[in-house]
């Protein structure tokens, strides 16, 4: 995925290709599902529907190192963040390398997005909903502090989602992409109609 970043130079290009990669990993997901066992299907459909319960104590000083480490690669790009604000011809003028500024985002983004969902599985939403939110929040370009207060309100976000969770599962066994899905959907289709206008 990371070597034909380098060839397409249109976001829309990009996205398709993002979109085909999402399916034939989704062929492989199903392909591998038909050859398990009940015990692993259990397991797989347990992790698939996303939960912070699935982390160990002990897990948790090797996530949080990777999750420091990915904090500062993604602080020593903030200038090219800002500059891409501007437009990508913009940020060229001003001595920004699109491409290699875009295949480390992709990396960083990649690495972050897989420790949490190798941990927690996937958890809908929170990717869309929270930097919207965050920019919203803050009222800011500077990516110094979008970055501090993505990590800061993601995490309060998916921790009040966690607790609203356990509350709920006396009544009724949820996973918690059920709820960040709930909250995130219709968040992400207000800022899109608010964009519109």
């Amino acid at each position: 995925m990371m070597s034909i970043t380098g060839f397409l130079r249109s976001q829309v290009s990009l996205l398709l290709v993002g979109l085909m990669f999402g399916s034939f990993t989704s062929a492989i997901v199903s392909l591998l599902e038909a050859s398990s066992g009940a015990e692993q299907l259990k397991s797989f459909t347990l992790w698939s529907m996303g939960s912070l319960q699935n982390v160990l104590l002990e897990q948790i000083p090797l996530i949080l190192l990777f999750f420091a480490l990915g904090i500062v690669f993604c602080l020593l790009i903030v200038k090219p963040l800002n500059l891409l604000v501007l437009g990508e011809n913009a940020a060229s003028l001003l001595g920004i390398n699109i491409k290699q500024t875009r295949i480390l985002i992709l990396i960083i983004t990649a690495l972050l997005t897989g420790l949490v969902t190798a941990f927690c599985g996937p958890i809908a939403f929170v990717g869309l909903a929270v930097p919207n939110i965050t920019r919203i929040l803050l009222k800011t370009q500077n990516h110094a502090f979008l970055i501090i207060g993505n990590v800061l309100i993601g995490g309060i976000f998916l921790i009040l989602c966690d607790i609203l969770i356990q509350v709920l599962e006396n009544s009724v066994q949820l996973p918690i992409n059920v709820l960040t899905s709930m909250i995130g959907a219709p968040f992400v289709i207000f800022v899109l109609i608010r964009k519109a206008k």
